[in-house]
């Protein structure tokens, strides 16, 4: 048996949704996210991450660094305060 998925995140006002290696996506509300960042603080970051209010850390699959600003500005639009 093979089983494709595609690797992926979709951000909204509302959640992201991310789908690593597994089948099921995972709906994260903005709520629980307390920080966004990439793996190193430049350009030649690989991997941007959520970091949730519970101390895990979500790999964001296929979300270049460059994006990192553009998903910050629907975090706080999501979060007022």
């Amino acid at each position: 048996m093979i089983v494709l998925s595609r690797l992926g995140t979709r951000a909204t006002t509302s959640d992201l949704e991310t789908t690593g290696r597994g089948v099921r996506a995972r709906r994260i509300p903005w709520e629980q996210v307390s920080d966004l960042w990439a793996d190193q603080p430049n350009r030649w970051a690989e991997v941007v991450e959520a970091h949730l209010v519970d101390g895990s850390t979500v790999p964001l699959a296929g979300v270049p660094p460059a994006d990192l600003p553009r998903l910050q500005e629907l975090r706080q639009r999501a979060t007022p305060g």
